[in-house]
C-alpha cells in the first residue's frame, strides 16, 4: 500500500472577502552587507499572488483577507517566510533581510554528458515528484540540472533523496501554470513518499480560446475528488452531493486496515481554532469518490491520522502536515495536479 505525505500541496479557498486587503510593502536587503536585493520573488505561498523587488530591493503587494505565508526567495539566499493575518484594510511595511546560503554558493555541480546514473535517478525523481497522471505527461521541469539525486541506505532500506540548488521551474501545459517550486526536502522509499516546498504559481497565457477552455476544464478535473475538494465538501456539508462516500477503518496491530462500516458525513464535526479549522475524522477512513457527472468513475483512497482530527488554516493548509498520510488515488494528486490556493472552481 503506497503512502504519501505532501506538505504545502493541499490548499482550500474559503469565501475570503477580497475587498478586505492589506497592502504590504518594504525593502529586501542582504543580511550581511545591507545592500538592496533586486529581483527577489515575493509571494503568498501556494498561490498566484506575488511580485518581485525592483532594482532598489523594493516591493509592494496586495494581500487578501485571511491567514497567509508570505515568502521571500532568491537564488543564493536562504528563504524567509512571514506569517500574515489580514482582517481589514490597512498598509504595513515589512522590511526583510535575506542571509546568503553558503552551502548553495559553495556547491557547484559539474556533470558529464554521459552521467548515466544521474539520468536514471532524475527520471525516477521526476516521475515521483510530478506524478503519473495525464497532467504529468504535459509537465516539464525546465531546470532539472539543478537537482542532486542519490540513493541512500538506512537500516538496510534504500531510499531516493533529492535537493535542488535553486527553485524548480516547472511548466504545466495541462493546467496552464508556470510553477516555481522551492524544494525543501524530498525522500522516497518504497511505500513512503515525502516532500515539501514553497510554491508560486504564474498563469500562462493561452495561445487561443480553445487552449484557455481546455485549461479551465483540466483544472476542474484536477480539483474533483482531491483532498481539497473533500475538505471543502465537509465544511459546506456537501460530502454526498459532491460524490464522496466515507467508510470507517480500523488499524490492526499488524498495520493492516479492517473495514468497520459506512461513516455518516453528517457526524463530522468541525470547529474553529486559532488560524483556521479543526475537522474531526476517524483515525483511518476510506474515501470513495465517484464523479457525479461521470458514471462508473469510482476511485478509492484512504486518510490516516494519529489524532482523530485534521487541523487546517483559513487558506486550507495543513497546520501539522506530519499528522496525515494519504494513500490510493489521493496520492496521485502530486505536483502536476496542484492548484493554487486562490483557485476557485467554476
Amino acid at each position: 500500500m503506497l503512502k504519501y505525505l505532501f506538505i504545502v500541496t493541499t490548499s482550500l479557498v474559503f469565501s475570503s472577502d477580497l475587498f478586505g486587503q492589506r497592502v504590504t510593502f518594504g525593502r529586501v536587503s542582504n543580511g550581511v552587507t545591507g545592500e538592496p536585493l533586486p529581483y527577489v520573488n515575493v509571494y503568498i505561498n501556494n498561490s498566484t499572488i506575488g511580485t518581485s523587488t525592483n532594482e532598489r530591493g523594493e516591493y509592494s503587494l496586495k494581500i487578501p483577507k485571511g491567514f497567509h505565508e508570505l515568502v521571500f526567495s532568491s537564488v543564493g539566499y536562504l528563504s524567509r517566510k512571514l506569517a500574515i493575518s489580514v482582517i481589514g484594510t490597512d498598509t504595513v511595511r515589512s522590511d526583510v533581510k535575506l542571509m546568503p546560503d553558503q552551502k548553495q554558493l559553495e556547491t557547484v555541480t559539474v556533470r558529464s554528458d554521459t552521467d548515466k546514473e544521474w539520468e536514471k535517478l532524475i527520471k525516477q525523481f521526476t516521475k515521483i515528484f510530478l506524478g503519473d497522471t495525464r497532467s504529468a505527461s504535459n509537465c516539464v521541469i525546465k531546470n532539472d540540472w539543478c537537482v542532486d539525486v542519490a540513493n541512500e541506505r538506512v537500516g538496510g532500506n534504500k531510499f531516493l533523496t533529492a535537493r535542488a540548488s535553486q527553485p524548480l521551474e516547472i511548466e504545466n501545459f495541462s493546467l496552464g501554470y508556470r510553477i516555481k517550486y522551492e524544494l525543501l526536502n524530498f525522500s522516497a522509499m518504497q511505500e513512503n513518499i515525502r516532500f515539501s516546498g514553497n510554491v508560486y504559481f504564474i498563469e500562462l497565457q493561452p495561445k487561443d480560446e480553445d487552449q484557455a477552455g481546455a485549461w479551465l476544464r483540466n483544472r476542474m478535473d484536477s480539483f474533483k475528488g482531491s483532498l481539497r475538494h473533500l475538505l471543502n465538501a465537509i465544511l459546506t456539508n456537501q460530502v454526498t452531493a459532491e460524490g464522496f462516500t466515507l467508510v470507517e477503518l480500523r488499524i490492526l496491530k499488524d498495520g493492516k486496515l479492517q473495514e468497520v462500516g459506512s461513516y455518516d458525513p453528517a457526524s463530522i464535526r468541525h470547529d474553529t481554532v486559532k488560524g483556521g479549522f479543526r475537522i474531526w475524522l476517524p483515525k483511518a477512513i476510506q474515501i470513495i469518490y465517484e464523479n457525479p457527472s461521470t458514471p462508473n468513475s469510482q476511485l478509492a483512497g484512504t486518510i490516516l491520522n494519529s489524532t482523530g482530527y485534521i487541523d487546517i488554516d483559513d487558506t486550507g493548509m495543513l497546520l501539522d502536515p506530519l499528522a496525515i498520510e494519504i494513500t490510493g488515488y489521493l496520492g496521485a494528486f502530486r505536483v502536476a495536479n496542484m492548484l493554487p490556493g486562490n483557485y476557485r472552481p467554476q
